[in-house]
């Protein structure tokens, strides 16, 4: 029965009357030649097919050369099977055909000098998104479509099969850049960022889990699988824009560990899946001997890696400059202090292929503003990237890419609400607030599937989750000086859009009402804090004016100090600044919104078993130590933004934390001027510590009640990447200059 013991022995015992060929069959497996397992049997016999596929195929592609009897045997037994199946083929004769054993069968005989057609896979197995291993499958398999792809790619009419091609690598790198869950929604970026990232992705994974004596697991088998991996990225040109020692390295250790342990090849292990897992020796010492055979490239570039028709594949040299500029930054950081140099110029070229797909797609929510060099590009998606990283890629690379999306527009968010909503409407802040009340009022947190979330007669632009793509893109409109100035209207679109795009992403939509419900109420808070902070910067501003008597100019020895803009004391500033910086300072950072949609793409890319947990809502414990984490991590990198940005601040007359009077005295008396920047930093510094402190508090807590390694991990992640922002505000300002 379908060459499987099982099932045979199931029919036999089940039948109302006994079938002599079902028992010859049975007995047959029992006492096969080389049964080395005492009388076991396996759960599919015989496997002819699958084993002299895989295993030519296999030695083939290292180079071991096929004698030309065997090439003559294994000819005739596979152009066979493959008439009478038309053009198909299974692991054994007469059983079910797959994709698998047809492409490895195919490959099998290009290796050995016959072509046959492919039409025969591609009418069986070709389906709208990928390739199907068998008829009747539930899930698509990823070994099926990877044995595919390398046939189509291998044979001379390539070029026939373009539209397969594409079909096939845009299922394998979505898979991985999905982190294998099919998640309620699809990050699409272009193959040509894609596989890169993709690539340089699991390569870094694979050196991560190599070990000391150059082993995968202590295993010969998956050891040669790692061998044979690298020794296939290490031609990717992207890859060849890293130093390929680390690599060679680790191909000379991983095949040193397979000639020290020799006697071990020949003893699979159950890494393979059918019914059951299952090993093969014959494989496993198949694999082993193509390792073994794998050759060590040159440390050397070649110099036809740049020239060899791939160079769509490599990033630009001026763009890597910038992003290795970035690295140096961020290596300078506290938290990347100790970083592996390697690790942190892979994540250079992934991070510059992340930005290059983000400029290929951009966002145009929000009218074209800022002046200046745009770091945040360069930190966003290597900040993201290096984090992953360093924390064992604890989330996809969609979830990742998703927030580098979200960074990037928090950012023009910031730089929108401060040049146009305050340099245009410094009177008309209490409309603006009503503006933003009115958007959420309209808004309904239980949208589900495409059903119109915003009041048919609200005034702004329509937004459905149908029309969701359509939804955020402008003209791209620009407010320089000599443009109309915004209208109110203006602005109550441009913040529609921004509200809509976050609240309709299809992860939010799929994601728990008590997450939605808090990403709206968060949301809410951003942009009214910010309204509240546009308050607070005119009355600074005209605090610090030249007519002021009570302002205070900071002077060293007299002079103002070299290049430095004088900073006053936030005369009446209606709260303290410990309210301040935990309330409407806290909530202007965009952390807290953030987290909550950070904590949505987990909910919506994690499987079932994770999702039933109920993330950080899942107790009142878990609910009240992720808001107070959150609010620890909000305040930390407030203070440490603003320590970067004093002067920037100053220049633009923006509300910081130095400026509270808090900063200016000391033992009941006004700190000297001469020592104010120096002495208002330390203390800022300080109490940033003392929040720091709080903040692993209360994660330490977090982590305990969930009671849950990979959204612990995940959490963990984001709060690494906020708080490296705020790191990086300490050394260099890459905030978005809007005055």
């Amino acid at each position: 029965m379908m060459a499987s013991p099982a099932s045979t022995a199931a029919y036999l015992m089940n039948s109302s009357s006994w079938d002599d060929e079902a028992e010859t069959y049975l007995r047959t497996v029992l006492h096969r030649p080389n049964n080395l397992d005492r009388g076991s049997v396996p759960c599919a016999w015989p496997t002819s097919i699958f084993e002299v596929s895989w295993v030519i195929s296999t030695l083939a592609s290292a180079g071991v050369p096929i004698g030309k009897s065997e090439t003559s045997a294994f000819c005739d037994l596979l152009q066979e099977r493959l008439r009478v199946q038309r053009g198909v083929l299974g692991f054994s004769p007469g059983t079910l055909s797959d994709a698998d054993d047809t492409a490895r069968g195919l490959k099998t005989l290009y290796y050995l000098g016959q072509t046959e057609s492919v039409d025969g896979l591609i009418e069986a197995f070709e389906s709208k998104d990928n390739f199907i291993t068998y008829l009747g499958e539930r899930n698509p398999s990823f070994s099926a479509n990877c044995n595919v792809l390398i046939l189509l790619l291998l044979r001379e009419d390539r070029a026939q099969h373009l539209a397969q091609i594409v079909k096939a690598t845009r299922f394998l790198t979505n898979e991985v850049f999905r982190g294998s869950v099919n998640e309620k929604w699809v990050t699409t970026i272009p193959l040509l960022e894609e596989i890169p990232m993709v690539s340089l992705h699991v390569l870094m994974r694979i050196l991560r889990t190599q070990q000391n004596d150059g082993s995968w697991g202590g295993v010969c088998e998956v050891t040669a699988y790692g061998v044979l991996a690298l020794s296939s990225i290490v031609r990717l040109p992207c890859v060849q824009q890293l130093e390929r020692g680390k690599i060679i390295a680790a191909l000379a250790l991983g095949k040193s560990f397979l000639h020290a342990n020799r006697r071990e090849w020949g003893k699979g292990h159950y890494l393979w899946i059918e019914k059951v897992t299952y090993k093969s020796d014959l494989l496993s010492e198949a694999y082993c001997l193509s390792a073994a055979l794998a050759p060590l490239p040159s440390t050397v570039q070649p110099e036809q890696a740049t020239s060899s028709g791939c160079t769509d594949f490599l990033i630009p040299d001026k763009l890597l400059l910038g992003m290795r500029k970035s690295g140096s930054l961020l290596a300078h950081t506290p938290l990347l202090s100790d970083i592996d140099p390697y690790a942190l110029r892979a994540c250079e070229i992934q991070a510059s292929f992340a930005m290059r797909a983000l400029q290929r797609q951009p966002l145009d929510i929000f009218p074209r503003t800022g002046k200046g060099k745009e770091k945040y590009l360069f930190i966003i998606p290597l900040a993201l990237l290096v984090c992953a990283e360093l924390n064992g890629h604890s989330v996809s690379l969609s979830v990742l890419y998703e927030m580098m999306v979200l960074s990037i527009l928090n950012f023009h968010a910031d730089a929108y609400m401060e040049e146009v909503v305050e340099g245009h409407f410094e009177g008309n802040l209490d409309t603006i607030r009503k503006i933003i009340e009115e958007i959420f009022a309209n808004e309904n947190p239980n949208v589900q599937n495409g059903v119109d979330s915003v009041s048919q007669d609200s005034g702004g632009p329509k937004v459905t989750h149908r029309n969701y793509e359509q939804s955020t893109t402008t003209n791209g409109e620009s407010y320089d000086s000599q443009d109309k100035p915004p209208s109110l209207k203006d602005v109550r679109n441009v913040l529609y859009r921004f509200v809509t795009h976050i609240l309709h992403h299809p992860a939010i939509l799929s994601s728990p009402e008590g997450l939605r419900t808090r990403l709206a109420s968060d949301l809410q808070t951003f942009l009214l804090a910010h309204t509240t902070q546009a308050e607070d910067n005119h009355r600074l501003s005209s605090q610090r004016q030249p007519k002021q008597q009570n302002g205070i100019h900071v002077q060293i020895n007299g002079k103002e100090p070299s290049g430095a803009t004088p900073y006053v004391q936030f005369r009446e500033p209606g709260r303290t600044f410990y309210h301040w910086v935990r309330s409407t300072s806290a909530d202007h950072t965009s952390c807290p919104f953030s987290f909550i949609f950070f904590n949505c793409l987990l909910h919506a890319s994690s499987p079932r078993k994770l999702q039933a947990h109920g993330g950080i809502l899942s107790s009142a414990r878990a609910a009240y130590l992720a808001e107070d984490t959150c609010r620890h991590l909000a305040s930390l990198c407030r203070m440490y933004n603003d320590l970067g940005s004093v002067k920037r601040d100053a220049e633009e007359a923006s509300l910081n934390s130095v400026n509270f009077p808090e900063f200016f005295s000391r033992a009941g008396k006004a700190v000297d001027p001469s020592i104010q920047r120096g002495y208002a930093k330390a203390e800022l510094l300080w109490i940033a510590d003392y929040e720091r402190r709080g903040l692993d508090v209360a994660m330490g807590l977090l982590e305990e009640e969930l009671g849950c390694s990979e959204l612990a991990g995940a959490l963990r992640l984001f709060i690494n990447v906020t708080d490296l922002y705020g790191q990086i505000y300490v050394l260099e300002d890459v905030g978005i200059r809007t005055r």
